[in-house]
């Protein structure tokens, strides 16, 4: 039983059973509520008699007790944290309380209403106890909020089986029934090879002050060992586990014979690869060209294309260390053991200790690091688990008795054998307000997404509210572990599913669909998104429409709406770098000594510090109209050093005709594309070329999160919009540097980053691959039909002369038949060109159809393509025909039988 100042202001209670109570509970420190009496008014404070006689009470109290003085006072421990808006007097701490006959809690805290607790304190030797008040019309039992994962062994009260505790009384003093129920402390997942002995430093209490002291220290050593050349060996490191993970996803054709090494490899890449997919290995090897390919073994140039295959580890070869590649990819074990002990050397790659320490309860099963295992491969191991003695007693009074004794409590005893968890759990008391939240936003809920919840007005209305001394607050105020927008995502999807069960497409629509019949190839369903009102406006009053059907706000619908569109401004960054120059004091040069920076143009500042986006730079040359391989040699410009640049050139302007010429040109004449293409013609340092990022994803990605927040504003509105999203960066960001939450459940290792940007890349590959396919199957169809009409119109020659036994004079209707042909055959030769343009584009698996078929034993060959002939009996018939003349115009009139039919093209044999 604790005294509190109202007990020291009571004059009855000074005395006997109180003062008693109080010594077998245990003494209480109340310097806090002294504390709380010392910030009133200094200049005065009012008050009646009575409370001044009872004052002077409480003085003659303390006075009299200064001969208890030898009696020694426990020290008590520092209050622990608690997530609510409130004084630490609130909490009282006691110690050696009892709790049954048996037990003796070593400290008990009773914490006011909704208090949140997500670290509770522990002892060794005897339990400690949290002490919690509760609403008994909302229920919400605190051990949700402990931040520490409890499972096995795990168990409660049989129902019926009722259990009493000194501490839980109801007003008159009186133990209430209670339930019990116990768990397990189940620690946190470690990387297997971390330093397992320094992570299970015992604790016995914690705070978020502590993980921002652990995560502040973890960024320290990461820095200490950061450079360009341990970026260079990361990313390389992560493109090499993305490959490994990825594979090879194409259908199951050709079989691979794996050793019994592999076959334990191929366990741990099964958790990301697909079943029924290539099994083949992942291998290094040169193109004819001499440059670097990474690619599934079965692939093939002319008759596998459709398999993995990465061309762009040669263009990108600045980026990445090729060395290590080569020698992990190819079993060059005596070349990666001296890359990798090189790096090891300076602090970092797969031969250093990891601390990578996830939270129990988290989804992560494999540590995203690269690490050799005890038989020397290269892989991502399981996370462990390191185990932890503590155990969890919550013990509340049974729900008939909750208003009579409205406390839970939660005892705790042992001690924490791991690293402090990341406070990553909601209470439920935040989440349940959260969903809330979500149910008042109506209409919004089909659309709603995490980034509109949150700059929704209802959720900003909210927050102002709450942290009113706050500016731009965000959901990470109310609880820092939603600042996980993937957690919020979970939130409204489970929303969602209420309100939205049949989804939020055509079929969240169907009670307005009273057409009963299923739909038919050649119907089409529209959704008129219009009223009454309106429509009669668009009759009767409108003059003028403007209609846009590039209008695009629905996913997976094609729309039309009224819009507009306005462009935006640039700025020229070399003018601002020479404005710049020439406002500093004059200074010499570092790559060309000689010079002043002051002397340098715009483009040359941008020689020194302008990098293009690989990816931009390659798909405008997939648009530019020119041959494959004018194109090979446009890609072959962005590398780091080029074997002959000038013969490239030169190519590029010889063979692109046209469209090469203006390609070529628009890069001369913006003096600064070379440069930014080819590391061998800038002024940037080797190591930062290659350390630096040779796409703009990161900012592509920052734009398309930033449109998230609005487009088509006002300027205002604009930038409003814009603060809010600064904030929000900001917040999330410093949440992470503190207490190690973020901002999804993705690791944010550089690993996940190269799987999913080779993902996108290989299927974006395989899908331009399968284009191809189907232009070709297209074109086959064509190529059938117009050799099927070629067939026909020279056969109706053959059928014209041999009907004509009376020997009229059918020359016209012979030259119009002998025009049809010829329109036949120049139809046919077109799509002839055409597939020559797709050869050797697709997955290789189809090809453009040959025709090839020689009855009565004559064959006519077309360009290459074997087309079928008439018979030689009606060949000579038709010779002879015009040798006499029988057509009614003399024989040299059509020349020869050949050009008469085929206009020459054809070579008969």
């Amino acid at each position: 039983m604790a005294i509190h100042l109202a007990d020291l202001l009571n004059p009855v209670d000074l005395a006997g059973q109180r003062v008693q109570a109080s010594m077998q509970a245990g003494l209480v420190d109340i310097r806090p509520q002294l504390l709380r009496l010392s910030s009133f008014n200094r200049e005065g404070v009012h008050a009646t008699l009575a409370i001044q006689e009872q004052l002077l009470n409480a003085i003659e109290y303390l006075e009299s007790q200064q001969h208890l003085a030898h009696i020694p006072v426990p020290a008590l421990p520092p209050l622990p944290p608690v997530l609510i808006r409130m004084a630490l007097e609130d909490i009282v701490a006691e110690v050696d309380v009892r709790l049954t006959r048996k037990t003796t809690l070593s400290k008990l805290y009773r914490y006011p209403p909704d208090a949140v607790l997500e670290y509770p304190e522990t002892s060794l030797s005897k339990p400690t106890g949290h002490l919690f008040h509760l609403d008994p019309e909302e229920w919400l039992v605190p051990d949700l909020n402990i931040a520490y994962s409890r499972g096995e062994p795990m168990g409660r009260t049989l129902s019926g089986k009722e259990v009493f505790f000194d501490v839980m009384v109801n007003g008159n003093g009186e133990k209430v029934p209670c339930s019990e129920s116990h768990s397990a402390c189940q620690g946190v997942k470690v990387c297997p090879q971390s330093d397992k002995d320094n992570l299970a430093m015992p604790h016995t209490s914690a705070s978020r002050a502590n993980i921002q002291t652990w995560l502040r220290q973890d960024r320290e050593d990461r820095l200490q060992y950061a450079s360009p050349s341990k970026d260079i060996f990361c990313r390389t490191a992560a493109y090499l586990s993305a490959v490994r993970k990825l594979g090879c996803s194409r259908p199951l054709v050709e079989e691979t014979l794996f050793s019994e090494s592999e076959e334990e490899q191929k366990e741990v890449s099964e958790i990301y690869r697909q079943q029924g997919v290539c099994e083949g290995r992942i291998i290094f090897q040169y193109d004819n060209r001499g440059r670097p390919r990474v690619s599934c073994e079965h692939y093939d140039h002319l008759t596998s294309r459709d398999h993995f295959h990465d061309d762009h580890i040669g263009a990108a070869a600045g980026t990445y260390n090729l060395a290590y590649i080569k020698a992990v990819l190819t079993g060059n074990e005596e070349e990666v053991t001296c890359i990798e002990e090189a790096a090891f050397s300076l602090g970092y790659g797969p031969r250093v200790e990891c601390t990578t320490v996830t939270n129990a309860s988290s989804q992560r099963a494999i540590c995203p690091h690269d690490h050799r295992d005890e038989n020397g491969s290269l892989n991502q191991p399981l996370m462990e688990r390191l185990e932890c003695c503590v155990k969890f007693r919550v013990i509340e009074p049974l729900e008939e008795y909750r208003a009579a004794c409205p406390y839970v409590l939660i005892t705790s005893l042992g001690h924490h054998t791991h690293p402090i968890p990341l406070p990553t759990k909601t209470p439920p008391a935040i989440r349940s307000r959260i969903f809330q939240l979500l149910e008042e936003l109506g209409d919004d809920i089909p659309d709603i997404t995490p980034r509109r919840f949150l700059r929704h007005p209802i959720l900003k209305a909210f927050l102002a509210t709450e942290f009113r001394h706050t500016p731009q607050p965000t959901l990470s105020h109310l609880h820092i572990s939603l600042a996980n927008r993937s957690r919020i995502k979970a939130y409204i999807k489970q929303i969602k599913e209420i309100h939205c069960p049949e989804g939020t497409g055509w079929e969240a629509h169907h009670e307005e669909d009273d057409d009963d019949a299923p739909l038919k190839d050649n119907q089409l369903r529209i959704i008129v998104c219009m009223s009454p009102n309106a429509s009669r406006r668009l009759l009767e009053r409108s003059s003028y429409l403007q209609s846009d059907i590039a209008f695009k706000c629905i996913v997976d619908f094609l729309e039309f709406e009224m819009a507009c569109m306005e462009r935006d401004a640039n700025t020229i960054l070399g003018l601002y770098l020479q404005a710049l120059a020439a406002s500093m004091p004059l200074k010499a040069d570092l790559h060309e000594p000689h010079r002043s920076l002051q002397s340098l143009t715009p483009y040359e500042h941008l020689h020194r510090l302008f990098r293009l986006c690989s990816n931009h730079y390659h798909r405008n040359i997939t648009s530019c109209g020119v041959t494959q391989e004018v194109k090979g040699l446009m890609r072959d410009l962005l590398c780091m050093t080029h074997e002959n640049w000038d013969g490239a050139l030169t190519g590029i302007r010889e063979k692109g005709r046209k469209a090469g010429n203006d390609w070529l040109r628009d890069k001369e004449t913006t003096h600064f594309v070379f440069e930014a293409i080819c590391w061998e013609r800038s002024f940037i340092p080797e190591a930062i070329w290659r350390a630096g990022d040779s796409t703009t994803n990161f900012v592509e990605s920052t734009h398309r999160d930033a449109n998230r927040e609005g487009v088509h504003c006002t300027l205002l509105g604009g930038l409003q919009k814009g603060q809010a999203f600064d904030a929000l960066k900001l917040r999330t960001l410093e949440v992470f540097e503190t207490y190690g939450i973020r901002p999804t459940y993705n690791s944010g290792h550089i690993s996940e980053n190269a799987f999913t940007n080779l993902r996108r890349r290989d299927n974006a590959q395989r899908k331009t691959l399968l284009l191809v396919d189907q232009q070709m199957e297209t074109l086959n169809n064509k190529l059938q039909k117009s050799y099927e009409q070629l067939v026909k119109a020279r056969h109706n020659i053959l059928l014209k002369l041999q009907t004509n036994l009376a020997g009229h004079d059918i020359s016209v209707a012979i030259q119009r038949l002998a025009d049809l042909a010829d329109r036949a055959l120049a139809a046919h030769l077109k799509l002839v060109d055409d597939g020559k343009e797709l050869e050797g584009r697709g997955t290789g698996k189809v090809a453009v159809q040959e025709y090839t078929l020689t009855p009565n034993g004559a064959r006519a060959t077309v360009l290459g393509t074997t087309v079928l002939s008439p018979s030689l009996d009606s060949l000579f018939a038709i010779s002879e025909a015009i040798g006499a003349g029988q057509f009614g115009q003399p024989p040299g009139e059509y020349g020869s039988t050949e050009s008469l039919l085929l206009k020459g093209t054809y070579s008969w044999a």
